[in-house]
């Protein structure tokens, strides 16, 4: 059969075999490859001028109904359309989301010719791949992942549960767990059911923790989808959940298996969770439990993290991204995640993109390596490129001039999500704020008229004041806001009254920063070196 659109996809001579292998010899896409080692660091232009070299390839080109470049071309592929009088846009970042890609190409979805496609193949909405599926509330659950749903638990302390509710739910959470405690009164647990289904507005399913029969009347009766309880209190409450969920948990397959039985029996929509333990207490063991009940309980299964994000003194989107990874290959359905802790903040967002990653490559029948991840905050898959600019002038320690205008002081409101400037000098004080450091530091050097190093300074620690915003990391002006484990290059680090990087735990001497007197956000005092 004649194609009626025939997309052509570039890549370079290294990606060849797997672009062709992600393709999957569909009729109507042919795979062209440039003169090029890597297409990563290419650039349109230069793919401009590689494409005017061979006339050969501007001709296939030409022949196109669609040509999908590498996601990783830097630039605007618009004027390269102009030129070859066809339609070019940017495909995936990696091969893998190829298949995605042409799908979404076959069923008519808009790409872009200056933006990656991944960010559109990720807000398309998942569809269920696995035969089977219980409903519990608005959410449809697989009998077994993936796709792997997010749950996120609402902590008995948590102070506004409607709140940690919404953020959880725009940031991927499919059901909220309303956690509670045998000390929480059944009435004040009621209350937290309805302030979390009035945030979730619907579009997440509602479950409570029932500690006792009481509780679990109360979750009912204030509208909960379901209860998430031991096996003894939810064979006590099977008259109350005919058509709501019971998530069940025991480190028992045997128990596991007869509460699941007989709940299904009541009508309840039955999900199991095998317990995952603590690493170094028991966590290797749990795991094989995982592989027991996915042979022998036809019910999905759920995935708690809690036990080892919590636990693992390390950043979580790291924890998460080799724990989803292990939840898809057990056949989990459901992976739960609690914020009991500062750092478990935006559990459910870190838990969503480490499912999307596991996801992908387990149904490419690969590893996530290559694959574009957003978890990659600190380090990255390749080293940097090569400087734009050729060596400069070297600089040493500059001298810091005093300047009579007055001095900043510089702090961060992270609940509100602002930056915060006051300046103080002779004619008196002011302050402004703002979410964005480049914008506030504008405004404050036109308002204070500051030297050119005054002005310099300012920008440097709103860019760091920024950057410990959007990480949730404490600011404290002029003093190191990363400490790395490893050792920092030559110089990074070690200027006296200020720096974004510190010394390792532990270095004394050069290395480590000095605190100028009386300066910092909440010093009060004038900052020696920048006034």
């Amino acid at each position: 059969m004649p194609c009626s659109r025939r997309v052509v996809l570039l890549t370079s001579r290294a990606a060849e075999r797997v672009v062709r292998h992600f393709a999957g010899g569909r009729p109507c896409v042919s795979v062209e490859v440039l003169p090029v080692n890597v297409a990563a660091f290419l650039t349109v232009e230069a793919l401009e001028r590689i494409i005017e070299r061979d006339p050969s390839l501007a001709s296939r080109l030409r022949g196109a109904s669609l040509v999908v470049i590498p996601g990783l071309v830097r630039g605007d592929a618009s004027r390269l359309a102009a030129r070859l009088g066809v339609p070019v846009v940017k495909g995936t970042r990696s091969a893998s989301g190829i298949p995605a890609l042409l799908d979404h190409i076959e069923a008519g979805g808009e790409l872009s010719a200056s933006d990656p496609a991944d960010s559109l193949l990720n807000g398309a909405p998942r569809r269920l791949r696995a035969p089977g599926h219980v409903r519990v509330g608005p959410v449809e659950v697989p009998l077994r992942g993936p796709p792997v749903l997010v749950a996120a638990e609402v902590p008995p302390h948590a102070p506004e549960p409607g709140d940690a509710a919404a953020r959880a739910s725009a940031e991927g959470a499919d059901m909220i767990v309303v956690g509670a405690t045998p000390q929480m009164g059944p009435g004040e647990l009621a209350r937290r059911v309805a302030a979390v289904l009035d945030a979730a507005g619907g579009g997440a399913a509602v479950l409570a923790e029932a500690p006792s029969l009481a509780h679990a009347r109360a979750a009912v009766d204030a509208g909960a989808h379901g209860l998430s309880a031991s096996p003894r209190v939810l064979a006590g409450a099977s008259r109350l959940l005919g058509g709501r969920a019971a998530l069940v948990a025991d480190r028992s397959v045997d128990a596991l298996l007869l509460a699941a039985e007989a709940l299904r029996e009541a009508g309840a929509a039955v999900m199991a969770d095998p317990v995952v333990d603590m690493p170094l207490i028991g966590f290797a063991e749990s795991l094989s439990r995982f592989l027991e009940a996915r042979r022998r309980l036809g019910v999905p299964l759920v995935f708690s993290a809690a036990n080892v994000a919590g636990e693992v003194e390390a950043d979580t989107h790291g924890v998460h991204a080799l724990l989803a990874a292990v939840a898809v290959e057990v056949g989990a359905s459901v992976y739960y995640v609690v914020e009991d802790r500062y750092k478990d903040i935006h559990a459910a967002a870190e838990a969503r993109e480490a499912l999307m990653l596991a996801e992908r490559a387990y149904e490419a029948g690969m590893t996530e390596r290559g694959l574009p991840s957003r978890l990659l905050i600190v380090k990255q898959p390749e080293p940097p490129p090569p400087p734009r600019l050729p060596p400069g002038e070297p600089v040493g320690g500059v001298e810091v001039r005093l300047d009579p205008a007055g001095f900043f002081l510089v702090d961060v409101d992270h609940a509100r999500g602002r930056l915060l400037v006051e300046f103080r000098g002779p004619r008196g004080a002011w302050r402004l704020e703002s979410p964005r450091g480049l914008d506030l530091a504008r405004a404050a050097v036109e308002r204070a008229r500051v030297s050119l190093q005054h002005a310099a300074y300012l920008g440097y620690e709103l860019c760091r004041a920024e950057l410990a915003l959007a990480l949730g990391r404490t600011y404290v002006q002029d003093e190191p806001l990363i400490r790395l484990p490893w050792p920092a290059p030559a110089g990074v680090g070690v200027a006296e009254g200020g720096g974004c990087v510190g010394p390792r735990e532990g270095d004394t001497g050069r290395g480590a920063l000095r605190r100028e007197g009386g300066q910092g956000a909440g010093g009060g005092g004038r900052p020696e070196g920048e006034g």
